[in-house]
């Protein structure tokens, strides 16, 4: 019997750059797309995948905002960010695993997928569920 393909969860609202992630992926694990946060937040909420890759500039929800959300949502899927951004600071969380730079080797995010995806527990992007009496935690208002 087989081993279950990783799925990974490509965001990125350039078509092109998600196909380049499908086709460089693709061998090694189950791929699906989201355009935006909001597309992601779906799928996630749907079938979590075991690594999220993550562009931060997206129309109508970007990948800051996808960050958060997860956060307060308690999932704990593991994010490679892949952006171009030198605007602002990329997002500092406990789920930002890796951090790729558009322009970069494609070969090094291959490397970034496989090195994160080794140290994930299986079944990753599940929420974690909180302790008999744990309140979460609310996020500031912005």
């Amino acid at each position: 019997m087989s081993e279950r393909k990783k799925r990974v969860l490509a965001v990125d609202d350039d078509p092109l750059i998600r196909g380049l992630i499908v086709q460089l992926l693709s061998p090694a694990y189950e791929v699906v797309q989201a355009a935006d946060g909001v597309d992601a937040l779906r799928e996630i909420q749907r079938q979590p995948p075991d690594l999220l890759l993550l562009d931060l500039r997206m129309p109508v929800m970007d990948g800051w905002q996808l960050v958060d959300r997860l956060e307060r949502g308690r999932y704990e899927v593991p994010i490679v960010i892949v952006s171009g951004e030198a605007q602002r600071p990329w997002p500092d969380s406990q789920l930002v695993r890796a951090r790729y730079k558009k322009g970069g080797l494609i070969s090094d995010l291959l490397a970034l997928c496989d090195s994160v995806l080794a140290e994930a527990p299986a079944g990753g992007g599940r929420k974690k569920r909180a302790k008999s009496g744990e309140r979460r935690p609310r996020a500031p208002r912005r």
